[in-house]
């Protein structure tokens, strides 16, 4: 089916590419030379990855499209041949906009709401890209704006210069949201949306959710429901690999300003409510803390969170202070899991200065579990991060310390320090390091990194960046997933052009 589809694509892109008024293009050459290892610190490759990428994108007139052209290959050291290499149309989308309606064929990412029941976003910090092929298409009517999705997700691995699907099935989404505004003059706006999952000839898994904000001038109410029922795929290995499974989820944020004072107040229950697959989901859901840390996210379909975050704000003259303290408990018919967070940041505007503080306290937690791991992390586990970053004529000087145990294995303190500067209009360097107190292979082999960059830009359009040093890798979390990034020794090049 999807075959005809990128045929259809073809046909309809060249007459539009041909006649477009306006036409623009980036070329982009991502590379690293060196040696990656393996999380027990013994070198795992070495060798070569380069990323060529090139984005052309085009208008005429109400219409407006483009791709992305992306070739990939690595070079293997010991023998000088190429080991491994991928040509492929990483992105394509021709649309059509104009007051009243707007329409999209090809890529695109789709978002409603906070993410509860679809979540299809860009590349995050873990490398993963969440984007749907198909047809989006939106409508304005007064009061009323509504927008129909029809497509195949893809959730594609983006990082160390891979590009790997990683959800190879033949899910289809259907989805809409319908909006409206007839309430505006009283600062109230509705949503109601719904989603369409169809995985097998007869297996569907259906979500459906509204959502309600309220706005005045010194306070700020959002609240988020949804519902899933029907047939969920497993997010572990079993036999059988569909279930029936029911779910629901709801977000709540509230913030209020009183003159120089804010507060806000974010609430989360999820229960069962993630879609997807084993390595791979199609909707997300916030975060109620600042390190971004999760429990189960993503790994297990069983699972109850509750969760809350209270912030408040105070501007002292050029001196802005935020105190958080949040805390999310996880419970299945085993175990409870929890983790407590406190937060402080101080902001000094007069010289751009910052000060962060966090401590993350857990009990009983595997969100850093990884797969070659024999068995699943029990115990408490405590983290302390401090953050001071000074900008000063330019020049950015910002130091951090960290200390563990992240999961209640080894004990470890971190100290870093990151200094930015200009050399000359066009030219800036940086320098990097951190040191650990002792080695802690769980979270990353090795004890020393550091690097040194330039950066060159002699013009709007050009863009070069030189790097070299030690890549510390480990875990990598975002939005509660974590990943293993293989630590790096070497160079890497960037060199951005835009036509």
């Amino acid at each position: 089916m999807f075959i005809r589809f990128k045929i259809i694509f073809v046909l309809l892109i060249f007459p539009i590419l041909a006649s477009a008024v306006e036409f623009r293009a980036r070329k982009t050459i991502d590379t690293e030379y060196g040696d990656w290892y393996a999380s027990s610190g013994v070198k795992d490759d070495s060798g070569m990855v380069m990323e060529d990428k090139i984005s052309v994108g085009f208008s005429e007139s109400n219409f407006r499209g483009g791709f992305e052209f992306l070739y990939t290959a690595k070079l293997n050291q010991e023998f000088g041949l190429k080991d491994t290499s991928l040509a492929v149309i990483s992105w394509k989308d021709i649309g059509f906009e104009s007051d009243k309606i707007s329409a999209t064929l090809g890529d695109f990412y789709y978002t409603l709401g906070q993410g509860l029941i679809i979540g299809m976003e860009p590349m995050d910090a873990s490398g993963r890209d969440r984007r749907i092929e198909g047809i989006k298409i939106e409508t304005k009517f007064p009061g009323f704006v509504m927008s129909e999705i029809w497509g195949v997700p893809w959730e594609i691995d983006r990082l160390q210069k891979n590009y790997n699907v990683l959800n190879d099935t033949s899910d289809v989404l259907f989805g809409f949201d319908v909006s409206t505004s007839l309430l505006s003059n009283y600062g109230i706006s509705l949503s109601g949306r719904g989603l369409r999952i169809k995985m097998e000839d007869t297996l569907y898994t259906n979500l459906g959710g509204i959502d309600f904000e309220f706005r005045n001038d010194w306070i700020s109410w959002y609240l988020e429901v949804a519902q899933k029922a029907g047939w969920s795929r497993k997010f572990y290995r079993s036999p059988k690999k569909y279930e029936e499974k029911n779910g629901r989820g709801i977000y709540s944020s509230l913030d209020a300003y009183i003159g120089t004072y804010g507060f806000n107040l974010q609430f989360m229950n999820y229960d069962t409510l993630s879609v997807g697959g084993v390595g791979y989901r199609y909707n997300v859901m916030p975060t109620l803390n600042q390190s971004g840390y999760q429990i189960d996210e993503g790994q297990k379909i069983t699972r109850n969170g509750i969760g809350f975050q209270i912030t408040g704000e105070k501007a002292i003259g050029d001196l802005m202070l935020s105190i958080s303290h949040s805390g999310i408990t996880n419970k299945d018919t085993t175990e409870v899991k929890k983790i407590i967070e406190y937060y402080l940041k101080a902001e000094f505007m007069d010289f751009y200065g910052l000060f962060k503080f966090l401590l993350l306290d857990g009990v009983d937690t595997h969100f850093n579990k990884r797969e070659d791991w024999k068995g699943e992390v029990h115990g408490n586990f405590k983290n302390i991060e401090t953050t001071l970053s000074v900008q000063k004529v330019d020049a950015t000087v910002t130091a951090w310390t960290t200390s563990g145990p992240i999961d209640s294995i080894i004990p470890f303190i971190d100290i870093g320090l990151l200094v930015e500067f200009p050399i000359y209009d066009i030219f800036a360097m940086y320098l990097d390091y951190t040191c650990r107190s002792k080695e802690v292979l769980e979270d990353a082999p090795g004890k020393e990194w550091y690097g040194i960059g330039v950066k060159i830009e002699p013009s709007s359009k050009i863009f070069f960046e030189v790097w070299g040093g030690k890549v510390k890798g480990g875990l990598v979390c975002s939005g509660g997933v974590c990943r293993w990034v293989n630590p790096f020794d070497g160079f890497k090049l960037n060199i951005n052009i835009l036509l």
